[in-house]
């Protein structure tokens, strides 16, 4: 910390309050005044190549051959599921599925 801010504000101290308060209101608001001098700095001139370039984003949409193997991994998810209620006894299969067991009876849940 500039310690001679602290000297030139000394007549504005108001013994009220903590010396310690009073000391680091100085210091954070010489820290402000050094990271907004700082702030300019920080902007560097570019040019319109290399501008164009910092906004060329990768596409992330799914291609299509990433939407097939979706599609596929889903339907084999969906096989497995089947096969695995096709296995339990139907009092578990009733419990874990519910809502395919009320459809049955044309009830809707």
């Amino acid at each position: 910390m500039k310690l001679a801010k602290a000297f030139d504000k000394i007549a504005s101290y108001n013994p009220e309050f903590g010396f310690n308060t009073w000391l680091i209101a100085i210091a954070k608001n010489v820290h402000i005044d050094m990271l907004r001098k700082k702030k300019s700095s920080l902007f560097i001139d570019i040019t319109d190549e290399e501008n164009d370039k910092a906004f060329n984003v990768v596409d992330d949409t799914p291609s299509i051959e990433d939407e097939i193997i979706t599609e596929q991994n889903l339907s084999q998810l969906l096989n497995h599921i089947k096969n695995f209620k096709t296995s339990l006894p139907r009092s578990y299969s009733i419990a874990l599925f519910p809502r395919n067991e009320l459809s049955r009876y044309g009830r809707t849940a």
